[in-house]
């Protein structure tokens, strides 16, 4: 009993000092920095697929440096001009992104527990839309074998002649040279796979990623890449010689897992494909039990709720590797075609494919504040 008291004392006294610490809560300074983003992109009017890379210098108070610039498929690299971006106590990202030629609107995003990484998607006042992540500069210095390992890649894909999109699903095997190894393999959303011929990435000292992906006589060129601090995730934004590009996220494989930590509030900022090509942002809350039961949440395209999630089972191997089925009101279910949660336990990307005929592939972040997995430990002490 004396034990069971102190243990509540002590329980008790960790939960005021994670809540009264501003340390350990979101705080618009923490923005400040310069961050990488790497951005699908949609032309609603021309109804064309690109990508957009970023580079924000965003001082303690939120506003953007005219330091900070954006650059597009054909390399082409301009300011923004201003804009204002902030943190709620719970990290949650509003504001906006000035240049020349559009206001950029956040309509919603989410830091994760780290402070380095951000998702989000965002509309403008002529007629684009993007959905993201940002990913924080700073850390040890980086290397090449830092790449060393087996990473999970999940793309946004756009054929430019056609402007037909897909999901690719990567799984890179790296020597610690940053060369890329036969037994690495590829799958798309249109039941096509095979294995990588070759290519060598590279990463310099501040964990900017470059390089080239080989399969028989198409040449993936990564433009523009940045692994985050924890050097278990990455951001790219690539071009092909056979007229394709795209964006997407690498995750590294590694640590343990168990569907018990699918459990909580999730924060997603998805593509969606239709099947007749149309493609737009999804951002959505998930609730899931530590089973991997869906008990909830909704999800909001550019024009506002679409519908609500009511049921389904995720799964989650010793691997971090995702898989089930998400059902909505509406009567679609999403079914998992692959999945990795990072070795953070806090962010997880992914590809599926629902029941209407739509391909989705990007990422959730788990909802909560740095330290609050604190009182869930003491909660077990208390158990014991």
């Amino acid at each position: 009993m004396t034990k069971k008291i102190l243990m509540a004392i002590l329980f008790c006294l960790t939960i005021f000092a994670v809540l009264s610490d501003p340390a350990m809560a979101f705080r618009t300074s923490d923005l400040e920095g310069t961050w990488h983003g790497y951005l699908a992109g949609i032309d609603t009017v021309a109804e064309d697929g690109y990508w957009i890379s970023l580079k924000l210098d965003i001082d303690s108070t939120g506003d953007v440096q005219t330091t900070s610039t954006y650059t597009d498929p054909s390399g082409s690299t301009k300011n923004f001009t201003g804009g204002s971006l902030a943190l709620d106590g719970s990290g949650k990202l509003t504001g906006n992104l000035i240049n020349a030629e559009a206001t950029v609107t956040v309509r919603d995003g989410k830091m994760d527990r780290g402070k380095t990484v951000i998702g989000f998607a965002d509309t403008t006042d002529d007629d684009h839309l993007h959905v993201g992540k940002l990913i924080k500069a700073g850390g040890a210095s980086f290397q090449d074998s830092d790449l060393a390992g087996t990473w999970h890649g999940y793309l946004a894909d756009v054929d430019t002649d056609t402007g037909d999109s897909c999901w690719v699903h990567l799984k890179l095997v790296l020597n610690s040279s940053g060369e890329v190894q036969t037994t690495s393999t590829w799958e798309d959303s249109d039941g096509s796979s095979g294995n990588f011929t070759g290519g060598d990435l590279d990463l310099d000292s501040t964990g900017k990623l470059t390089g080239t992906l080989n399969i028989s006589t198409v040449t993936i060129t990564i433009e523009d890449g940045k692994m985050d601090q924890a050097k278990t995730y990455a951001g790219i934004v690539y071009n092909t010689n056979d007229n394709t590009m795209g964006k997407g996220n690498l995750v590294k494989t590694g640590g343990s897992f168990t569907t018990s930590n699918l459990q909580g509030t999730w924060h997603g900022y998805y593509l969606e494909i239709e099947s007749d090509g149309d493609a737009y942002w999804i951002y959505a809350t998930l609730e899931v039990n530590s089973s991997g039961g869906v008990e909830g949440g909704s999800f909001y395209g550019p024009l506002g709720l679409i519908s609500t999630f009511n049921g389904g089972t995720l799964t989650l191997d010793g691997n971090g590797i995702l898989g089930g089925t998400i059902t909505t009101t509406a009567g679609n279910t999403a079914t998992i075609s692959h999945g990795k949660m990072d070795q953070g336990k806090t962010i997880v990307d992914f590809v599926d494919t629902t029941s209407n005929s739509e391909l989705d592939v990007g990422m959730f972040i788990k909802a909560g504040i740095p330290g609050s997995n604190v009182g869930s430990q003491l909660l077990l002490l208390l158990g014991d």
